[in-house]
């Protein structure tokens, strides 16, 4: 049995008649089904250097045309016919009878050659016999098979997530696939698949009892050319991961590198996964996840693109709305996040399109923001109704704190409050005390008064008071203008007329003229003026 090495010839030139010689002269022209017996003694050099093979051909050629209306799958059968030996070479030229058209070739050895190549219709080709090295010339026999290429045999459909065990009992309607290594004369199995969504499609082919079987996909047509992945380990694993795009039909083929009795069995399984489930599984180009549909994309928002794009329809385009800078929006309009919005001056005018209204704080016009809710029944549980309008949660364990640091959960509202500053004085600093959980200053020493004008040190709390709000007193200083410190209650009370001798107050309690102290002393009318004397001084002692 031959190896066959595999061709790709891409050109289609319809209409195009056999070519005409460029600096050879073929013997004959061969079609499929023919056979050329010949020799190369005592024949003429046209050619050393070929470009498909390694190793200058140094003995005489010979050449033929070859041209066919469709493509087909084409075999060359080179043998040489000893006496005597001699190393032969089998090349195909495309287009032209020239060494630089090769495209394929076989060298080397003493043994028979042969290749296959898939001829395009219409396009010229040329069959080159030539010797390795001088001196290597013999009679040979050129034969040329051809097939029809690209049938497809389809035996049945896969789908996600089903393990298939199967014989190999097909046809051999492909031998050779553009990239493959190892030409595939042997019997093949065509499976079709039709994704039903974007997902990554895994066929894994175990085949224990089958040597050298690989693993074809073929992409929306069931022929060779189709050929998107390809497994030729030679192993009995094999397995291929495409990206299936939904809609699509893929055709999967278990082909046999020889030629093998049917009734050799083989597993088949199918799995198939999302394409993606977050950006960490796309790349390159298409970065972005769309987790919706499982598709790698360029993008799904204005994040996964530049500067000045946004993302439309998975694709980045120029925004208009972005800026560098103010300057760059219009009249009425400020730069705000790289994005040109409507600017208000006046909150209280409120200039902004209804609905929109002026955001005091940034300056520019904003959705009204709706209130959540009006009372608790409009949140959820664990969840009261703020004064603002928002539902806020609950801290329903105290004890625990799940409210975030450095707040603390108040038993009394069950609400994340930030903790107060101080419990007791203890917690305040020198000069300061405690005072409805903060810490404020102290007067130490109520008789000093260190108080600043208008206020007095409360002997009681310690803390410097507004005078008129006093209530207590160690002497006339802790108390107002028009009050003074009763010894008896330590309060202050309203101040009242000296305590003069009773000689000394007139009828109705005024100052009478012509009176004296008692002795014989004073004139009374003089005792009333030092009286009121000693009043005034009290008043601005005060």
């Amino acid at each position: 049995m031959r190896w066959f090495t595999p061709l790709l010839i891409v050109a289609v030139l319809p209409g195009v008649a056999p070519p005409a010689a460029a600096q050879c002269v073929p013997e004959e022209c061969l079609h499929c089904g023919e056979s050329f017996t010949g020799t190369t003694v005592q024949k003429t050099k046209d050619f050393s250097d070929y470009p498909c093979v390694a190793k200058p051909q140094s003995a005489s050629d010979q050449f033929f045309c070859f041209t066919w209306a469709d493509d087909i799958e084409v075999r060359l059968e080179l043998d040489v016919q000893p006496p005597p030996v001699a190393s032969m070479s089998l090349l195909v030229l495309e287009g032209a009878c020239s060494p630089d058209a090769c495209v394929q070739g076989v060298s080397g050895g003493y043994e028979d050659k042969s290749l296959a190549f898939i001829a395009t219709g219409s396009t010229g080709y040329y069959f080159a016999v030539d010797g390795w090295l001088s001196g290597d010339d013999s009679p040979f026999t050129l034969s040329v098979e051809c097939r029809a290429y690209g049938q497809c045999a389809v035996v049945n459909t896969l789908i996600c997530g089903e393990e298939r065990y199967d014989q190999l009992e097909g046809t051999d309607h492909f031998s050779i696939y553009p990239g493959a290594v190892h030409p595939k004369p042997g019997l093949e199995m065509v499976y079709t698949f039709v994704a039903t969504e974007n997902a990554k499609v895994s066929f894994d082919l175990y085949s224990p009892s089958l040597a050298d079987t690989d693993l074809i996909v073929l992409d929306d047509a069931c022929a060779p050319t189709s050929l998107i992945a390809l497994a030729e380990s030679g192993a009995a694993t094999d397995v291929l991961t495409i990206d299936a795009v939904a809609g699509h039909t893929y055709y999967v083929v278990v082909d046999a590198r020889k030629q093998l009795g049917t009734g050799d069995g083989f597993y088949l399984t199918t799995t198939c996964q999302p394409a993606c489930a977050s950006d960490a599984d796309c790349d390159g180009a298409t970065p972005a996840c769309d987790t919706a549909t499982g598709e790698c994309v360029t993008c799904v928002s204005d994040s996964h693109c530049p500067a000045g794009e946004r993302c439309d329809a998975h694709a980045c385009v120029d925004d208009p709305r972005w800026c560098g800078s103010s300057a760059a929006c219009g009249p009425g309009a400020t730069c705000i996040a790289s994005a040109c919005v409507s600017a208000c001056g006046d909150a209280a005018a409120n200039p902004c399109a209804p609905p929109a209204v002026c955001d005091s704080a940034s300056g520019v016009c904003v959705a009204p923001r709706q209130p959540q809710c009006v009372a608790a029944l409009h949140c959820g549980p664990g969840e009261f109704c703020a004064a603002n309008g928002a539902c806020l949660a609950h801290c329903a364990d105290p004890g625990a704190n799940p409210c975030a640091a450095p707040r603390v959960c108040e038993s009394a509202s069950g609400l994340c409050q930030f903790p107060p500053e101080c419990l007791t004085s203890a917690a305040c600093g020198p000069g300061e005390r405690c005072a409805d959980g903060g810490c404020v200053d102290a007067c130490a020493d109520a008789d000093a008064n260190p108080c600043p004008a208008g206020t007095a040190c409360d002997g009681a709390t310690l803390a410097c008071t507004p005078s008129s709000t006093l209530t207590t007193c160690t002497s006339s200083a802790d108390c107002a203008t028009d009050q003074e410190c009763d010894p008896d209650s330590n309060t202050c009370t309203a101040a009242g007329p000296p305590n003069l001798p009773p000689a000394a107050n007139g009828p109705g309690g005024g100052c009478a003229g012509g009176s004296t102290s008692p002795g014989g002393g004073l004139p009374a009318a003089l005792l009333c003026l030092l009286a009121l004397l000693a009043v005034r001084f009290r008043l601005l002692r005060a």
